[in-house]
């Protein structure tokens, strides 16, 4: 069987790192890390993911990178390897890495699956599988200028079917100063090589790698238009970025274009130019633009998101509203009592969903100045009051006392058994209530 791939490319400036208007230098320390993992024993076998990373080996030593290479690598030798990576970041030099290998996503989380997880369910994630998230941490811990992520992650869930988990990669958000790319569009499929060979999407980042002068979004269009040329335009890469200054792989002039032959820019490419304009935008009027312009277009999908749902701020005399600042979060909370999850941090805001007691959902940040959170659930993203949020432990040991109490209280409230026999006096015959206090007669 044939496994598709996506790859998710995250370029992320920390702190003070972002350098408007400035170009890293080609003496920069700049540090790898690639796994490639296809040999699965439980699970579906890869064809390319160890070829895979060992083309980017080549590429990234050639563009100047220290690589630290794993193939097939288990849990615990990927765990030891992303300690090693993040020990060898430092304040100075640019983080890269790249894995190739099956990820499954579960709970708005991205887990990368060493080749001896036996991973059947998601509960098995949590003790099989590397957390993606992991890998970003170190870098920010690191504190370095400038990191790349690429995770090269299959797109079928290879868990036995039925066994739960999503499809793909969870999409991540791109906040100021981060750069992503897709193999191709969010809902779609991305198209493996042959075996033996390279995937289609890593083979086309590989020739663009080679071009000097390229800054890192241009490597990443040539890398697009190879692989959409390959594909007959059924996939179409996918790129959200927010960076500042320039990045180049290899430096060097660019090859300039002739006077007599300039560069046509085709329906598809037109299309690409126009989103990658927009994208980082939060006003539904420039989306609902892309929707007439391109009916048909690659990110209808993404588009109908951002416009239609705010279809309020699309009347004439509507205020268009900001995207609002978040402090960046990464955990899972539990809904404490009934909860509405909101489009925008407003209690007057469309409904997304409601989310009953008990109910977890996953934290990505706290809305600056206010008592909301933005969190995801089952692919749903909206925001929450705060005051109905609890963490899973408290919630669980406040639930625990809750029914303690209602049992004592049960018990204490019990009747009193009634009575199994009757007490007469010989004299009188008078019968009495065995649970009455009486005054018996002096003598």
């Amino acid at each position: 069987m044939r496994w598709r791939r996506v790859v998710f490319l995250t370029l992320a400036l920390f702190g003070h790192a972002a350098l408007a208007g400035s170009v890293w230098a080609d003496t920069e320390r700049r540090v790898a890390l690639i796994i490639g993992n296809d040999a699965y024993r439980m699970l579906p076998k890869l064809e390319n993911a160890a070829s895979d990373a060992r083309l980017m080996e080549r590429e990234l030593r050639a563009a100047g990178f220290e690589p630290l290479v794993k193939i097939n690598a288990g849990r615990k030798e990927m765990n030891n390897a992303i300690n090693e990576f993040a020990g060898k970041l430092s304040g100075g030099a640019v983080g890269l890495f790249y894995y190739a290998g099956h990820g499954i996503q579960a709970k708005d989380r991205n887990y990368l699956i060493p080749v001896d997880a036996d991973v059947e369910t998601e509960a098995d994630l949590e003790s099989d599988a590397v957390d993606a998230a992991k890998v970003t941490r170190a870098m920010e811990e690191a504190r370095n200028r400038l990191n790349i992520v690429v995770l090269d992650a299959c797109r079928d869930n290879p868990l036995p079917k039925g066994r739960s988990a999503g499809r793909g990669l969870a999409v991540m958000p791109a906040p100021t100063g981060t750069f992503v790319a897709y193999a191709t569009g969010p809902g779609q499929i991305a198209q493996d090589g042959t075996k033996g060979g390279n995937g289609i999407f890593t083979g086309e980042l590989a020739k663009a790698l080679r071009e000097p002068g390229l800054k890192i979004e241009d490597v990443f269009k040539r890398a697009a238009s190879g692989v959409r040329e390959q594909t007959g335009g059924k996939q179409v890469p996918w790129v959200q970025a927010s960076i500042s200054g320039d990045f180049y792989f290899r430096p060097g002039a660019a090859p300039a274009a002739t006077a007599s032959s300039p560069p046509s820019v085709g329906g598809t490419d037109k299309e690409v130019l126009f989103w990658q304009s927009i994208q980082g935008s939060s006003d539904p009027v420039l989306y609902q633009a892309y929707l007439d312009q391109f009916p048909n277009g690659t990110f209808v999908a993404i588009a109908r998101s951002r416009a239609g749902s705010r279809t309020a701020s699309l009347l004439p005399g509507a205020v268009s509203r900001s995207e609002p600042v978040l402090v960046a979060q990464d955990r899972d909370l539990v809904a404490g009592r009934k909860a509405n999850m909101r489009e925008t941090p407003d209690a007057k805001a469309r409904l997304v969903s409601t989310l009953a007691e008990g109910d977890t959902v996953r934290v990505t940040g706290k809305v600056q100045g206010s008592n909301w959170y933005a969190v995801s659930r089952n692919g749903q993203r909206g925001y929450v009051v705060m005051e109905t949020l609890e963490e899973p432990a408290a919630y669980k040991s406040r639930k625990d006392r809750e029914r303690e109490q209602a049992s004592l209280a049960e018990r204490s409230s019990a009747p009193l058994p009634a009575p199994t026999s009757s007490v007469r006096f010989q004299a009188g015959n008078v019968q009495l209530d065995p649970y009455a206090i009486y005054s018996m007669p002096s003598r």
